[in-house]
Order: structure tokens, then sequence, then C-alpha cells
């Protein structure tokens, strides 16, 4: 949809609303949701802007035909321009068809980093052609790239890139965490040219803190213990309660998790020096060991700790405050190899030693031959006689 308004003698934000009319033979069923993305835009003088207009129906929506208004609202209050269109609901599509999900679709990280997630396309039925993707709801998202084409059977992908702002700019006495940190939320859709469209949405944490690890992989002998130094690092001036909890986890899980038991087959334990950390006065960093022991007898490989601190939120006092646990994991590699398979040897001899050993006898049988070489070619006395 555009939208032009040549008398404007400044620029205008524009906000955009949906105002549904019920369709002649309505019943109890829920009308579609037709969300525009975005609903809040600026418009210059002379200038044009466009903004999508997203029908949605699920198996609840009644079939029919809906009438739809769009109206258009400067910042001042007043009407600026409306228009209005139909949406009609049909039967379960059929024919050819697409599908769309991104991975991962749940992603946790920290006030000011970006983070991705793939988004992946295939068509279904016979489905063929381009794709027009776009970020339809949420912040500092952006899709490349935008289209993308389907051929039968065949999968397509864009990386979805999310920017997660350090702060929203609020101030009120409150800290910057405050009003920055929860769930962010997009939706991606994606849309042939008729306007057959699916969506997916992907779910971005953004905790006030991160976590980082030294060393963040090592290896270790089965029967070996190690120790880690875990940091938190406030952002934007956090001063709450931190909690920490390890686990790990491999093909089958660890045997003992943060030291409680657990019905599993390996036996490595991951222990905290410190569970909560405590922020207030709103330190730089925090600090916990962690201490990985492995058991004799624990098969080789690659194991993971999963060091996850978790904000504790205190009692909701405002609008303003974040509503969900705000948790961020750190996943520490383990490479376990057992006593045996630490020190390869050939025919019972430590590499050093066999290939010592060969390259002594080269010499020698290298020596021998020269000497053969010289015994033979010495001549002897009777050799001039005649």
């Amino acid at each position: 949809m555009g939208c032009r308004r040549s008398d404007f003698y400044q620029s205008e934000r524009i906000r955009r609303g949906c105002k549904h009319v019920r369709r002649d033979n309505f019943s109890e069923s829920s009308n579609p949701d037709i969300p525009i993305y975005p609903a809040d835009t600026l418009l210059s003088p002379g200038g044009t802007n466009i903004t999508r207009i997203v029908a949605k129906a699920d198996s609840r929506t009644g079939l029919g035909t809906y009438s739809v208004w769009i109206e258009t609202t400067a910042d001042t209050g007043w009407i600026a321009e409306s228009t209005p269109f139909n949406v009609t609901v049909e039967g379960p599509l059929t024919g050819a068809d697409f599908t769309i999900y991104t991975d991962p679709a749940h992603l946790s990280t920290s006030l000011g980093s970006t983070v991705t997630s793939t988004v992946n396309l295939l068509g279904t039925n016979g489905f063929s052609g381009a794709l027009n993707l776009f970020a339809a709801y949420g912040i500092g998202a952006s899709l490349n790239p935008g289209t993308v084409s389907l051929i039968p059977l065949l999968n397509a992908t864009s990386t979805l890139t999310v920017n997660v702002p350090l702060d929203r700019g609020q101030g009120g006495g409150y800290t910057l965490w405050w009003f920055a940190s929860g769930v962010y939320s997009t939706l991606v859709i994606a849309s042939d040219p008729t306007g057959l469209a699916h969506g997916a949405w992907v779910n971005v944490t953004a905790t006030p803190f991160n976590v980082v690890a030294s060393p963040a992989t090592q290896g270790l002998k089965a029967g070996s213990t190690a120790k880690f130094n875990v940091s938190v690092n406030g952002i934007g001036q956090f001063n709450d309660t931190v909690a920490l909890s390890a686990r790990v986890s491999q093909a089958n899980p660890a045997a003992r998790i943060g030291g409680s038991s657990s019905d599993v087959t390996f036996f490595i334990t991951a222990t905290l020096s410190k569970s909560m950390l405590n922020f207030s006065g709103a330190p730089t960093s925090l600090h916990s060991n962690l201490t990985v022991s492995v058991l004799s007898g624990t098969p080789d490989g690659t194991y993971v700790v999963w060091v996850t601190a978790t904000y504790l939120r205190p009692e909701y006092i405002c609008s303003c405050a974040p509503k969900d646990a705000l948790a961020f994991t750190l996943p520490i590699q383990v490479l376990v190899t057992s006593t045996a398979s630490a020190a390869p040897t050939i025919f019972g001899l430590q590499p050093i030693e066999f290939y010592a050993i060969v390259a002594a006898a080269g010499a020698g049988v290298a020596i021998l031959g020269s000497y053969l070489v010289i015994r033979r070619g010495k001549p002897t006395r009777t050799a001039f006689m005649l």
C-alpha cells in the first residue's frame, strides 16, 4: 500500500491501522488477523512510503469475504487518508504450495549483540518460482537474500540477521538494561507474486549480561580433573542477581549433572564454586570457578558442559520490567581420551622409539653395503702375474 500527501509542510510520522467489518453471514468464527508492517512510518513532503498488509487465517476463521478499511493518520490524530479492500477466506489450500521454517527458532544472546538464523524454504506439490522475503515484525532484522527461487524438491535458504540494541533510550531513573532486556520476536514472511504467503517466527532472548569461560575448550584424560574460570559480565548497568547452573551432555548424558545423581551412562561431574552472583552496585564482572571431573573408564568423545546464567527478576512492579526469565547459556567443550589411547604404540613401542630403531637399522645397512663395495674392488697380487 502506498500513501502520498503532497500538502504536508514538514515530515510527519504516519500511523496505519485496520478496521474490520463483519461479513453478511458472520458467525461465531474468528475474523482473519490483518496486521500492517510497519504500522508506523515516516512520510516526507511530497514523498511516498510503502507498508505491507498481511492477512492471516487459521482453522477457526470463517469462510467468506471480509471488508476491511485501512486508515492512515498522522501524529496529530486526524485521518489523512483511508481506503477499503476485501479479504476472501477460502477452504483449505490444495495444489502447489511451499513450507518455511527457521533454524534455530530460539536464540539466546546479550544486549548489543548480533545473531543469525537460517530461513529454509521448500516447495511442495510441484511448487516453483520466486519468493520475496521480509521481516514483518521485530526491530533490527534483515534478510539476505531478500528473494529466492524455488524448484521442486530443492531447499532454498536465506540468512536472517537480528541486531539487538544495547538500550532503547528510555530514562526515568531506570538503568538501561531494564528497558532493553527481554524477548525480541521476528516474524519472517515469504510471499509469491500472487500473494500466497507463509511465515515463521524467530525468538531472541536478550540478557543484560553475557558469560565467558576460560578456557572455552579443554582436553582431559579419563580419571582427571580440570578447572575453568567462568565470568559473568554485566551490561547496561545491570544491578540484580544471577543464578548459575551447569549440566553435561553427550550422545548419552553425563552420570552426574551439577553434583546431583542421574540415571545416565557416563561419569562426569560439573560443579560451580558459586551458584549465585549479586551485581548490586553494578560491578562490571563477577566470577565463579567451574570444576569438571572425568572418572576412569569414561568413553572417549566430546562432551559439552552447558553453563547457564539466569536473571532472577524481582516481583513485577511496572510495565517496563522484563516479564520473562532471562537466561544466557554458554557451551564449554571437553574432549575426553582414555589412558590407553592417550599414548599410541607401534609393535609395543612408542613412535619415537620405533622410528629411532628403524633409522639405526637403515644406517647399519648403508655402512655394511659400503664395506662390501670397497672389499670387492681391492686388487690382488696374483692378478698381475703372467
